[in-house]
């Protein structure tokens, strides 16, 4: 699990099908020390992952992604740069075994990750 490594949660709220994460990415951790020292950068699989890990905290269930069938990458994100990151997760879809969510990661006016994912 990448939570209170990789990034911290400062807050969370949820209305009806929406919830929204306050992280922070914290420089030290030993991630960036492969990616990439002199400047580090935040790897997409890690985002990927930590909208997955904030997605089982909303649901209140494990949950691994089956699919992801957009993902987009606008921005490069700096640690360094970044203090505090919205993570936004929208439920668009549930059955008993599978979700469907639209994710984004952003600060302010600048998206970084946008991802639409299955997940059961």
């Amino acid at each position: 699990m990448l939570i209170d490594n990789f990034y911290k949660v400062l807050s969370s709220a949820h209305e009806d099908n929406e919830w929204h994460f306050e992280v922070v990415l914290p420089v030290s951790c030993h991630i960036y020390r492969g990616h990439f020292p002199e400047q580090p950068i935040a790897p997409g699989v890690c985002l990927i992952e930590m909208v997955r890990e904030l997605s089982e905290q909303a649901i209140g269930r494990p949950l691994r992604i089956t699919s992801i069938t957009k993902c987009k990458f606008s921005a490069l994100l700096l640690p360094s740069d970044t203090d505090v990151l919205q993570v936004n997760i929208r439920l668009l879809s549930s059955n008993d075994n599978e979700i469907t969510i639209d994710a984004s990661v952003c600060k302010q006016a600048t998206t970084y990750t946008r991802m639409q994912a299955m997940l059961s």
